[in-house]
C-alpha cells in the first residue's frame, strides 16, 4: 500500500535528461496552472501534491498499458479514485488557506487542479464509448452529447473561476506583509495561464 503517494511520487518518467519524477510533474502541472509556488511548498500542498502522485501514475500506467477496450473497463474505478482525489484536494485547500492566512473562498487551486483532470477522463470515458461502438441507439448517441455539453460547460466554469481566483490570491497576498512574495517568474506563469484559459473557454464556446 502507498497511501501517501510517497513510491508513486519518487516514480521516474521519461528518459535521459528529461527524467522527472512524478512528483515533479504533478507540482509543474498544478504551479502551470496558475497556482503559486508558496501553495505547493507549504506543508498541505506538498502532502497533496504526493497522494495526487499515486493517481496520475495510475493513470499513466492504465493509457500506456491497455487497449482502448481494457482502458474504458478500467476508467470507471479511475474516475473514483479521482472523485476522492476531488475532496482530498478540498481538504488540502482549506488546509493551505489557513498556513498562508487567507480566507477559504481565495484558495481553491488544488481542488480546481483535481477537478480539470477528473473531467477529462470523463470526457475520455464518452470518447471510447463511441470509438469502441458501444453507444447503439439514438437515445444512447443522444444522451452522449447532452453529456459532452455538460462536460464542455463544467469546463469552461472551471477556467474562469481559476482566472478568478489567480486575481484574488494575488490581492490578499499583497496585503500581508509577511506574505511570501510572488516571483516574477510566477507573475508570467499567470499570465500564461490567464491566456491560456481565456483562449480554452473560447474553444469550449466554439465547440
Amino acid at each position: 500500500q502507498d497511501d501517501f503517494g510517497a513510491e508513486a511520487s519518487a516514480t521516474r518518467l521519461g528518459r535521459g535528461p528529461k527524467k522527472a519524477s512524478v512528483f515533479g510533474v504533478v507540482v509543474d502541472s498544478i504551479v502551470s496552472g496558475g497556482a503559486p509556488n508558496c501553495v505547493v511548498q507549504c506543508r498541505a500542498g506538498a502532502e497533496f501534491a504526493s497522494r495526487a502522485s499515486l493517481r496520475v501514475l495510475h493513470v499513466l500506467r492504465a493509457v500506456a498499458s491497455a487497449n482502448r477496450a481494457r482502458l474504458r473497463q478500467q476508467l470507471p474505478g479511475l474516475l473514483l479514485d479521482w472523485a476522492q482525489l476531488v475532496e482530498d484536494a478540498r481538504r488540502a485547500d482549506m488546509r493551505c488557506a489557513e498556513a498562508l492566512r487567507l480566507p477559504n473562498e481565495h484558495a481553491r487551486y488544488l481542488g480546481t487542479w483535481a477537478l480539470k483532470y477528473s473531467l477529462l477522463l470523463m470526457e475520455r470515458t464518452l470518447a471510447l464509448d463511441v470509438s469502441l461502438e458501444l453507444v447503439v441507439t439514438p437515445s444512447d448517441l443522444e444522451h452522449v452529447f447532452w453529456y459532452r455539453e455538460y462536460l464542455l460547460a463544467a469546463r469552461s466554469t472551471l477556467a474562469q473561476d481559476a482566472r478568478r481566483q489567480r486575481v484574488l490570491l494575488r490581492d490578499s497576498l499583497a496585503e500581508q506583509p509577511d506574505a511570501p512574495r510572488i516571483t516574477e517568474e510566477e507573475r508570467r506563469l499567470d499570465a500564461l495561464a490567464d491566456a491560456r484559459d481565456a483562449a480554452l473557454e473560447a474553444s469550449l464556446r466554439g465547440a
